[in-house]
């Protein structure tokens, strides 16, 4: 799953930037080429941010889940520890009793 998503990532970057190609020519003279420049460098940066951010995000979301899980185990064997002991326990006065 994390390759799929990683290669779908990818094919987005990909996508993006066959999209946004521009030959310098093609832009306006005077200021307008440096901002436009300069627009399209900013916005690529907030794409691959983003992109990067989901990467993390991905990332830390995979952490947590592991070390959820793991306190998960750890309760659930507690809590049968606990169990087995009452369950013992009750048995054995029972056995007493009876």
């Amino acid at each position: 799953m994390e390759q799929d998503m990683k290669k779908s990532n990818k094919e987005q970057t990909d996508l993006y930037e066959d999209q946004n190609e521009f030959d310098e020519s093609q832009i306006k003279p005077r200021n307008h080429k440096k901002s436009a420049l300069d627009f399209r460098k900013y916005t690529k940066q907030i794409w691959l941010a983003g992109l990067g951010a989901f990467s993390r995000a991905e990332e830390e979301g995979n952490k947590l889940f592991d070390s959820l899980v793991k306190v998960g185990e750890e309760l659930e064997s507690k809590t049968v520890e606990v169990t087995d002991q009452t369950v013992k326990r009750v048995s054995c006065r029972n056995q007493r009793q009876g």
